[in-house]
């Protein structure tokens, strides 16, 4: 079953504003847009990438998007079924509310009170929970 649809996928950091156009008009343009500058990491103008690391699932999406092979997909099997990822243990967070304890201390939070991850300790309109999860990829940062 062939698609005509294609689908645009970004990572936008924060501040970057993305406007959307037809289709025609997007392939018209995609100079601007399929941009890589290695073979792991998909260059959109002025944006980097979130991820730290790309796991298999990321490079057979970039791939996909590169080589513009990319469909939907009605199974997981049609990609060689669910992946094993491997991931890192998570940092020790003692209350759960998915800030590291270290970071929590580092910034003057309680890493025994679930709740402040709802404050906002800077006044900028970020909840403390937002900046940590920013913190995580310090490239992002303006």
């Amino acid at each position: 079953m062939k698609h005509s649809t294609r689908i645009l996928i970004a990572i936008l950091a924060v501040g970057q504003v993305m406007t959307f156009v037809s289709a025609q008009e997007a392939l018209a343009q995609r100079k601007q847009i399929n941009r890589f500058r290695d073979g792991q990491t998909l260059a959109f103008p002025g944006a980097e990438g979130a991820s730290l690391v790309r796991d298999a699932v990321d490079k057979r999406l970039m791939n996909d998007i590169k080589n513009r092979t990319g469909k939907l997909l009605d199974s997981q099997d049609e990609v060689g079924g669910w992946p094993k990822l491997k991931s890192k243990p998570a940092p020790k967070d003692a209350d759960r509310d998915g800030m590291a304890d270290a970071w929590e201390t580092a910034n003057n939070l309680d890493p025994k009170n679930p709740n402040d991850r709802n404050g906002d300790a800077h006044k900028d309109g970020y909840t403390n929970l937002e900046e940590y999860l920013n913190s995580l990829c310090p490239q992002l940062k303006e």
